[in-house]
């Protein structure tokens, strides 16, 4: 769900609760729009669950889209003497 609502750069600009100078997604519209939409499709996931699932989506968002590959490459390039 979270994919076809919030591009990368996006994700980029939240964390679940505003942390490390980002913006706070709980307090947003749209964070209560996808809470609402999910208790209807899964009736027994806890707000923890999903509070947990969406901190993690919008703390790995550097890592989707080639962003682990792109780092990967630059930490594994030998340095030049």
């Amino acid at each position: 769900m979270m994919k076809k609502l919030m591009a990368k750069n996006l994700c980029l600009q939240f964390s679940l609760t505003g942390k490390f100078a980002k913006k706070a997604f709980d307090k947003t519209n749209l964070f209560q729009v996808i809470i609402d939409a999910l208790r209807q499709r899964f009736e027994s996931a806890t707000e923890y669950e999903v509070n947990k699932t969406i901190g993690r989506w919008l703390a790995t968002a550097r890592d989707r889209e080639g962003g682990r590959t792109e780092r990967n490459s630059q930490t594994q390039q030998p340095t030049s003497s």
